[in-house]
């Protein structure tokens, strides 16, 4: 945990360039060591990954925390967030303005027994702090939408854990074997359910360049697209982070770190994926290739950016939770 203590000097901005900056001095020390010689190459990968991201343009965003009632709103769809914003979905009035997480909420988010749950929004549109209140509440809806959506092995993968507490020795370790094998196969199934949206939206991004008359049909489904992908992408950190965790607990640290790495890796490369396709750069944020045949093309343009501000922020929620866990996994 030593990584994680923060200078008075950063003690108020713990984001991404604080979290990359002592992740990458991490990863230094770990490419030295004969023990890591054979995921060099993966460290490889997250360092240049992160250097990339740290002297690049785009700032990737910070945490956000939300009061509890205003997090209830937003996931029963009456309120909406827009980046830092949250608007009645009705009558578009601004309820709130968000504030950054705290180092102090950090802290307490580490000491969490259900740290992957904590620190992510899996399956809901809500935030942080919301998920500091009744973990075993915020399980059992977790539980509700997974049946909804019959992902089985995620599902079967909590249920035993709810187990873990009661459970010792040879009982708790068989228990924690049970619970990675439910991960292991509920990644591999959105792993490749991530390929094929990947791939959806490759052919929208070309029907969209390529409409003559209006692309309008083709603006809309890509922002739809954007969405949808991102949720398989957090359905895979989910698993990911899970995993690790397990690894954790059975006091393979470093193979737990091994598998935080692949984690950021898969990450950055969905950070990368994402930002070339709806990222400031990419076609879509440029008004010229908007195409209507009523309307203002900087209109559509601003209904785009507005669709994806909220899907690239998760993506960097996500990466900022996945540095936390790393700095916050001992060295040993």
């Amino acid at each position: 945990m030593d990584d994680l203590a923060l200078s008075p000097s950063s003690a108020s901005n713990l984001d991404f360039q604080v979290l990359s900056d002592r992740t990458l001095v991490r990863l230094s020390r770990r490419s030295e060591e004969p023990a890591w010689k054979n995921a060099r190459p993966v460290i490889a990968k997250v360092a240049a990954a992160l250097l990339r991201l740290k002297g690049g343009s785009r700032t990737v965003t910070a945490e956000l925390m939300v009061p509890k009632e205003i997090a209830t709103a937003i996931s029963s769809g009456t309120a909406r967030r827009m980046g830092g914003i949250v608007r009645s979905a009705k009558s578009g009035n601004i309820l709130k303005h968000l504030q950054e997480v705290k180092p102090s909420h950090v802290r307490r988010l580490m000491k969490s027994p259900m740290l992957a749950f904590v620190l992510m929004d899996a399956l809901q549109s809500v935030l942080l702090n919301e998920k500091l209140a009744a973990i075993q509440q915020q399980l059992k809806e977790i539980d509700r939408k997974l049946e909804a959506q019959n992902q089985a092995p995620l599902r079967k993968a909590i249920e035993q854990m709810r187990d873990l507490p009661y459970l010792k020795g040879k009982n708790r370790w068989q228990q924690i074997q049970q619970i990675r094998n439910s991960l292991r196969d509920f990644e591999g199934i959105h792993s490749s359910l991530c390929d094929s949206r990947w791939e959806v939206i490759s052919h929208l991004s070309k029907s969209y360049a390529e409409a003559r008359i209006t692309n309008d049909k083709e603006r809309k489904k890509l922002c739809a697209a954007a969405q949808e992908v991102t949720l398989v992408i957090e359905m895979i950190a989910n698993a990911k982070i899970l995993h690790a965790r397990m690894t954790a607990e059975l006091d393979e640290t470093s193979a737990a770190e091994q598998e935080v790495l692949r984690l950021q890796d898969f990450l950055l490369q969905q950070e990368e994926r994402f930002q070339g396709v709806f990222g400031e750069n990419a076609p879509i944020q440029n008004p010229r290739t908007h195409r209507r045949v009523l309307g203002r093309k900087l209109t559509a343009r601003s209904e785009a950016r507005e669709c994806l501000i909220e899907p690239g922020e998760r993506i960097d929620h996500l990466l900022n939770s996945s540095l936390l866990l790393h700095l916050a996994l001992p060295e040993k």
